[in-house]
């Protein structure tokens, strides 16, 4: 054989990989348990494997189906399945992911429409026959629904890096996820680089629990809805007790009832390999750092699916200008320009930045709640001055604007 690579295994213990020679290879080996019985290699007409020069990510499912992934230059990066007895008599593939274009996109939509990168590592599978890649020119890990098609994201946010670890596995950064594997409970372990240069890696690990994280929200007010996706990674249907918030601050989280289709009705089953979601708003009742817990009782095999809801609160910060008393002013001149930011929980601290007509001016740091800079000179005429505050750990962002007239 020449280059022999991608080795994967479906139920009935035949074993697929590719081959430099021929392409994809089929190996049934049930038969020579102990040692005994006889081989046969099968080749199969896979006519994208090593079709780009080197061996192509490829992988076998549970029912023998094979998927390889495709790419020319930067034009074309597609993932293709070909059922097995297409593979064996008749080749016909279908794509699965990816098109006439490279990149990143697509998300929330049908993996067939969506952009894949040219660099893709490991293909596998879990129990419900969902089917997860390492886009690794994208910095991440997506999976493909079985049931709908849709694909997501689940590991990586696009930049690459080693950090993450114990948060949201959407927040995390990645380096060239290349290994990929699923084990029984729908937990996924990634291979990666854990550093821009050299050959040390790392195996990260997905757990089945959930981390939703808020941006920091005024005291009070409602954020936007955060969206939690629930996927049967399993192969039985699987049914809700009961949902709910509790524990720690659950009277500022909720769910919304109108981003919610997951149906927690009585006798309800969301079948292997499909998807549902959950809408939750956060809306802090205090400032500082708030956190509870979304519970799913079902019947999987810990009998609770658990999510930790995470948030902010931060107090109303008015932003208002000391300076310049006059809206009046000499073109050639420059301008002193001081505001202050003012609120009733503590004092605020960050930055302010000035921009005049859209265009960055000037940028000062608050020193007992006053920011002060100059600016211009200006042009003659009118000029929309803004003072954006940055908002700091415990105070929401704010601005004032004014208009100058430059005589």
């Amino acid at each position: 054989m020449n280059v022999p690579a991608h080795v994967s295994i479906d139920a009935y213990d035949d074993l697929f990989f590719e081959e430099g020679t021929r392409g994809a290879a089929e190996l049934p080996v049930a038969s020579i348990a102990g040692g005994s019985g006889s081989l046969n290699l099968w080749y199969l007409s896979d006519q994208f494997a090593y079709a780009s020069g080197t061996a192509a990510s490829f992988a076998a499912d549970a029912s023998g189906n094979i998927y390889t992934s495709y790419n020319f230059s930067t034009s074309t990066c597609i993932l293709l399945e070909e059922p097995l007895y297409n593979a064996e008599y008749s080749p016909t593939a279908h794509r699965v992911a990816g098109g006439t274009a490279c990149g990143f996109s697509g998300d929330g939509g049908q993996g067939s429409g969506a952009e894949i990168s040219s660099s893709i590592g490991q293909i596998a599978f879990d129990s419900a026959g969902n089917l997860y890649f390492a886009d690794a020119g994208n910095q991440r890990v997506r999976r493909i629904d079985a049931t709908t098609g849709i694909i997501r994201t689940i590991a990586g946010n696009g930049t690459a890096g080693y950090t993450g670890d114990n948060g949201p596995a959407t927040k995390a950064t990645l380096r060239a996820p290349s290994g990929l594997a699923v084990d029984s409970l729908g937990q996924v372990y990634i291979l990666s680089n854990s550093a821009a240069t050299g050959t040390t890696q790392v195996i990260r690990k997905v757990g089945t629990t959930g981390d939703l994280v808020f941006a920091s929200t005024k005291q009070g007010t409602s954020s936007g809805t955060q969206l939690v996706n629930v996927a049967n990674t399993g192969n039985l249907g699987l049914s809700f007790v009961r949902s709910g918030i509790s524990g720690g601050n659950a009277a500022d989280f909720s769910m919304d009832n109108n981003a919610t289709n997951c149906n927690f009705a009585a006798g309800n089953v969301l079948n292997p390999g499909q998807s549902c979601q959950i809408g939750v708003i956060f809306k802090p009742s205090a400032v500082g750092a708030r956190s509870t817990t979304l519970n799913l009782v079902d019947n999987t095999v810990n009998g609770v699916n658990r999510v930790k809801l995470l948030g902010t609160g931060v107090a109303a910060a008015k932003v208002s200008f000391a300076a310049p008393a006059s809206t009046q002013v000499t073109a050639g001149a420059a301008v002193a320009v001081s505001v202050k930011v003012l609120s009733s929980y503590s004092v605020p601290t960050g930055k302010v930045n000035f921009t005049v007509d859209g265009k960055s001016a000037a940028s000062a740091t608050l020193i007992s709640a006053t920011a002060s800079a100059s600016i211009g000179p200006l042009t003659k005429g009118s000029h929309h001055l803004i003072a954006a505050y940055s908002g700091d750990k415990y105070h929401a962002k704010g601005q004032a604007s004014m208009t100058l007239t430059v005589q």
